[in-house]
Order: C-alpha cells, then sequence, then structure tokens
C-alpha cells in the first residue's frame, strides 16, 4: 500500500536495458490550452476490486464491445497482459497480440488503442499517445525501448521491447514528441512520428469512483467496529482504504459509510481504533458538493475528508498554486496535506469535477 503524503512513487520496476539499441520518445514542446495534469496524488488509495488488472481488462473489452469493434482485437479470454504501470489513479496495461494494444482505466474512464492505428517507427512502433499524456511503444527484433520526458523522468516501466510511460500533457500534435535511436555508434535522431496513435475508444463509464467492497476493506470495518461504534449509525460499510504514517507508525486509514454518516478508524500495528462519526447526516455543506471535514478524531491535523455529492468524480485542492488530488470513492473523499500546506480550510482552494472533466465548483475549502 503506498503512502498518502510524498512524491510521487519510484518506478514499479527497475528498467534494465541489456540490448545495444534504445528507442527514445522526447516530449519537446506542448501546445494548446488545456492545463497539464496535476501533480501526483499525495494520498494514494489501496487497491479496491473494481481497478484490479482483470476487472480494468473488462471493462476494456466492454467499451471496444460496446464501439462495435472488437473484431480489431483477439478475443476476450485470450487479453494476456505483457506489462503493465499503475500510478496516481490510472492503470496502464499493454495487451498480447500481433500488434500490441493498450487499456487504461481510471476511475470512471476506458481508453483502448487502435492496433490499427500503430505509428510504424524504425524497429519500433508508437501504439498509444493520448491528449493526457499516456505514452505506449514496442520494439521489434529484440531491441529495447525507453522514453525520458523534456521534464525529467516520470513514473514508469521500461524493458526488453516494451514501453509504458505517462509524461505532463497536453499531447496535441506528432511535433509534441520525438523518436531516437540509440546503439554503439550514439543516439540518431529520428525526428517527430508521422502521427500520434490515438485512442480507439475513450469512453466514460461511470459517474465516479466505486467504494472499497474487497474483502479486506470489509474486514478492516469488522475489526474496528468490534473496537466500538455508535449503534445509532451501524451498519457501518467500507468506502476507501488510505494509508499513510501517524507517530511514526505505518497506519491504515478506513474511510466508511454508516446509517447517513460518515466516520473511519486508523489501524496500526498492534493497534485497531474504534470507528468514530465524523459527520451526521451524510448531506454536503450548502453551496459545495463536498463538506470538508478536518481536526478528525484520533487522526493527525493535516488529515481531511468528507461526503461528497454522487456527481463528484474528483477532487484538488491548492495552496499558493500547488495542487493535489484528493482521493474519491464510495461518496467520500480523503487527503492528507503536504507539509507545506495550512491546515486552515479556508486557505485551501478545492475544485470538484464529475466524471467527464466539468468543473463542479471551485472555491474555499470551508
Amino acid at each position: 500500500m503506498a503512502t498518502l503524503r510524498g512524491a510521487a512513487l519510484a518506478p514499479l520496476f527497475s528498467a534494465l536495458i541489456s540490448s545495444t539499441i534504445v528507442v527514445a520518445i522526447v516530449v519537446i514542446s506542448q501546445t494548446g490550452g488545456i492545463p497539464a495534469p496535476i501533480p501526483p496524488n499525495p494520498v494514494r488509495p489501496a487497491p479496491a476490486p473494481v481497478d484490479l488488472e482483470r476487472e480494468s481488462l473488462d471493462r476494456c473489452v466492454a467499451a471496444v464491445v460496446a464501439a462495435g469493434i472488437a473484431d480489431r482485437y483477439p478475443p476476450a479470454e485470450q487479453w494476456t497482459p505483457l506489462t503493465r504501470l499503475s500510478t496516481d489513479g490510472r492503470r496502464v496495461i499493454m495487451v498480447d497480440a500481433p500488434v500490441p494494444f493498450v487499456c487504461v482505466t481510471t476511475a470512471t474512464t476506458v481508453d483502448v488503442s487502435d492496433p490499427r492505428g500503430a505509428v510504424p517507427m524504425e524497429s519500433a512502433s508508437l501504439l498509444l499517445s493520448t491528449h493526457d499524456g499516456v505514452l505506449a511503444a514496442t520494439a521489434t527484433d529484440g531491441r529495447s525501448i525507453e522514453v525520458v520526458t523534456a521534464g525529467g523522468r516520470q513514473p514508469g516501466f521500461a524493458a526488453a521491447r516494451y514501453f509504458l510511460r505517462i509524461v505532463p500533457g497536453p499531447i496535441n500534435d506528432p511535433a509534441d514528441l520525438v523518436a531516437a535511436v540509440g546503439g554503439q555508434d550514439g543516439v540518431r535522431q529520428r525526428g517527430s512520428p508521422t502521427a500520434l496513435a490515438l485512442p480507439a475508444v475513450h469512453v466514460v463509464d461511470r459517474a465516479t469512483a466505486p467504494a472499497d467492497t474487497s474483502a479486506y476493506a470489509v474486514d478492516l470495518v469488522r475489526r474496528c467496529s468490534e473496537a466500538g461504534a455508535d449503534p445509532a449509525f451501524l451498519p457501518w460499510d467500507p468506502a476507501q482504504v488510505l494509508a499513510f504514517r501517524h507517530d511514526g507508525q505505518p497506519t491504515t486509514l478506513v474511510v466508511a459509510r454508516g446509517n447517513n454518516a460518515i466516520g473511519g478508524c486508523a489501524v496500526s500495528p498492534g493497534r485497531v481504533d474504534p470507528i468514530r462519526t465524523w459527520r451526521t447526516p451524510l448531506t454536503p455543506t450548502p453551496g459545495r458538493p463536498f463538506t470538508w471535514l478536518s481536526a478528525l478524531p484520533g487522526l493527525p491535523p493535516d488529515v481531511a475528508a468528507g461526503p461528497v455529492d454522487t456527481g463528484v468524480a474528483g477532487l484538488t485542492v491548492a495552496f499558493e498554486g500547488k495542487t493535489w488530488h484528493a482521493a474519491v470513492a464510495g461518496g467520500t473523499f480523503a487527503t492528507q496535506l503536504p507539509p507545506w500546506a495550512p491546515t486552515d480550510p479556508t486557505l485551501l482552494v478545492v475544485t470538484a469535477f464529475d466524471a467527464a472533466g466539468t468543473v463542479l465548483y471551485t472555491g474555499p475549502a470551508a
């Protein structure tokens, strides 16, 4: 389970490059008026069943079937991952096929690359390049593939033949990318790809991230309930599970929903706190599609959580130009403030948006 606060996670795997030839794609410019993606989320939810690899693939299968293009892909039971990348709420999976293709899921969206739309490059192919910065490519003949960006290394996985990375967007034009081949005779620039490898399908397949109903989350709520819970709000069900360090200990935060109430508990080695009720009723603050709750009992002052409206798919929080994501799932949000952010919610600016990215609210947290 990843930490709630801090910089982006290190790459999931170390790059092991054994070939003498490396293909690189470099972002050299960014165009368009849409802002670049917000920096990595300091509050990272534990994996919920809906976002595990098989379920992500099932969502991609459903998307291509609904779009009427299933004949471009292998039968669903033959979708076998070659490599994967999971970071900041996005799961990217490269799937084996004569021309590999890529399945990308977030809490609310699905993108699938088009095997017919792969862009050939020397000894490699660009498989996917999304507007918001997902890049995928594959090399041939045993060569190795790597990606670097002008803004520095991003979370990614590089290996012989297969490559996935998420880079700062937007990517609007082939000129935003440059291919290069490196070998024993040095690096040879190959210019930009002839085209972008756009997704075959992009869909919003659900309004918001569902609650974490995994056996792990359910068991945590059971243990906390046994430690104590207000009977007026039973039963309590898990909404999301988060991880952070509290008083120097690795700690799990369980956000739960009860009978018209939101609450939670903390679990750490040798300690299980009771479920404490944070707010009732669940309805958000008038004028905002969420309610910012801080100074939560038993938790450090830099942890905030609360209920959100059913149409809220995401929240970002900003202070003096620095922005991060809050975790949203099961009708709740939670975040741990970075060290440089104040705990006074009136100094924080929250933006709430729906699954399509439409801004529902921008203003003070409280």
